[in-house]
């Protein structure tokens, strides 16, 4: 499945690998509706592609600002109903990040500031250049961290989420891998492309489908009571070691060979 032309993303693919680069860098990456629907398009023909890992960057000075300035003009003037539209639209970007069957990783460095941290949020794994600069900095507009806050509590740790959404206060790159918003701090862009690097082997040496049933799970796991993911977790564990990737996994181990995972749209 092939993506449209698009104006304020760019997407490109060495075959196992597709690289999202957030394309605004006259304005640290901001984005408006335009973008918004961009990246929830490109996402959903990712899930159909054949493309093993998912890498977002973002062009120029920032990995992204947040929210563009004339946007937020705009809005100004919606109307609740207005407003609502725009705020779920912005959740589907999250959620189809979320959701992606492929791992996302986000390749971070310059600023990231209110809405984008929900994308790092969203993401599997986030790497960052040591002097990244992050800040959830609604409340210095008047505004709350609405919808980032669903993904946010996923990942952040809860004091230091409570924190610095109340205060809207900036923080470097060592208190975001604290808090657990970013996984792994890099010197610099030399030392970000060797741990993706390394990421990619470790990605790439497991089964796909195995990598999509986890995400799913995990998700799972999280938004349910105990009794709900006492009935799930058995019933995926059973259905994967009948798929074929699973069968393949278990034989390549029983024949100490490296397991032949390919993958299956």
């Amino acid at each position: 499945m092939t993506f449209p032309e698009y104006k304020h993303i760019q997407i490109e693919s060495d075959g196992k690998t597709l690289i999202v680069k957030l394309n605004r860098p006259e304005l640290h990456n901001a984005f408006n509706e335009e973008m918004i629907a961009e990246i929830t398009n490109a996402f959903g023909i990712i899930n159909e592609r054949e493309e093993r890992l998912v890498v977002i960057k973002g062009n120029g000075k920032s990995f992204c600002a947040g929210a563009d300035l004339n946007w937020m003009k705009k809005m100004k003037d919606y109307t609740e109903e207005e407003n609502l539209r725009d705020a779920k639209g912005l959740d589907e970007m999250f959620y189809a990040i979320y959701t992606s069957k492929k791992p996302v990783i986000c390749f971070v460095h310059g600023g990231v500031f209110g809405g984008g941290t929900g994308i790092l949020a969203a993401s599997d794994i986030v790497i960052c250049h040591k002097d990244t600069k992050f800040g959830f900095t609604e409340v210095k507009l008047g505004l709350v961290p609405a919808v980032i806050s669903s993904y946010l509590v996923r990942k952040v740790n809860y004091p230091a989420l409570r924190e610095f959404c109340i205060t809207g206060g900036f923080f470097d790159a060592k208190t975001a891998k604290e808090m657990g918003l970013v996984n792994y701090v890099e010197e610099d862009e030399s030392a970000m492309e060797n741990r993706l690097l390394t990421l990619k082997k470790q990605l790439f040496s497991v089964g796909p489908r195995a990598i999509e049933e986890t995400k799913k799970l995990i998700s799972y796991q999280l938004e349910n009571t105990m009794e709900k993911r006492r009935e799930m977790a058995p019933k995926v564990i059973a259905k994967v070691r009948i798929s074929k990737e699973g069968q393949e996994g278990i034989t390549a181990f029983l024949d100490k060979r490296k397991a032949n995972f390919i993958i299956d749209i």
